[in-house]
Order: structure tokens, then sequence, then C-alpha cells
């Protein structure tokens, strides 16, 4: 489904449409081959709350109770997207040296312009995320963390 297609269905919902002061922050997807569903992420900035609101490639819509926000969020402009998620992908596979096992997708706004932060996660539970230019597909940023790492210091402490 298409990023595009799962805000205008979110959009006609009648589940979203209560989501008054409330805008979209955020998107995410799983990647299995094709995206089958979305979870748009929308931000209240009066009471640092968000609602998850996922859409199934049925059309069917789902939202989450409000919860506390983790950080504040820029409103999302999809109006400056150029590159579509499999662009993203494309380049951030281009700079990775082995198949993942995983792929995860989020579009949000950092430092004011539209990016798809690609992160695919190896065998090994490393973690190489890509920041790409949803406007103009470059690679922003690399980072690279190990899943293992986190969970055995966190263990420790």
């Amino acid at each position: 489904m298409l990023f595009s297609e799962a805000v205008k269905i979110t959009g006609e919902s009648e589940k979203a449409r209560r989501l008054e002061n409330y805008f979209l922050g955020s998107l995410f997807a799983s990647v299995h081959g094709s995206i089958g569903e979305w979870t748009l992420h929308f931000y209240d900035p009066k009471t640092h709350k968000t609602v998850n609101c996922t859409v199934h490639e049925n059309r069917t819509v789902e939202l989450e109770a409000e919860s506390p926000a983790l950080g504040r969020l820029e409103k999302l402009d999809i109006s400056r997207v150029k590159i579509s998620p499999d662009e993203a992908v494309q380049a951030a596979l281009a700079d990775y040296s082995m198949p993942p096992v995983q792929t995860l997708l989020t579009l949000a706004m950092k430092a004011g312009a539209p990016v798809w932060t690609v992160s695919l996660i190896s065998a090994a539970l490393s973690v190489s995320s890509y920041d790409v230019s949803a406007e103009d597909g470059s690679i922003k940023e690399k980072r690279i963390a190990s899943m293992m790492q986190r969970f055995n210091s966190a263990g420790r402490n």
C-alpha cells in the first residue's frame, strides 16, 4: 500500500476525524516484500500526547488510545515527499553489505525536511539506520548499533 493512500484512507475515516488538535507527525511500516499496513502517528502539541492509527491493506483503520509523547513532533509535510518508500529502501540497500532479515521504515520531519529512516536489521542483530532525504533521495546520515550490546548492557544495570 502506498503511504499516500494510507494517509487518504485515514483522512476519510470517522475514527481519525475525531482527533481534534492533532496533526500527522510520522508514518511507520515494516517491509515484508511489500507494505501491507502503515501506522500513522498523530501528535497534539497542546497536550503533548500521541495517537497511533494503523491502516490495513483491506482499508480498515484502527485507533489506539492516547498516550504521552516520547518527544515533540514536527508536522509532517507530505507534499514535499518526492522519493517513494521503495526508492529510500533501495538507496539504503545500495550501501548495505548483506541481506537484512527485517526492514523498518519511518517518514518524519527532521530539521525541517521530510526524511525516510530505513532501518536494516541483520541476522546478527545489528541495526543499520539510514536517513534518506524524502525530497532528493540522498543519504543524509548512517548509524549502526548492535541490539545484543544494548540488550546485554541493559541487563547489567
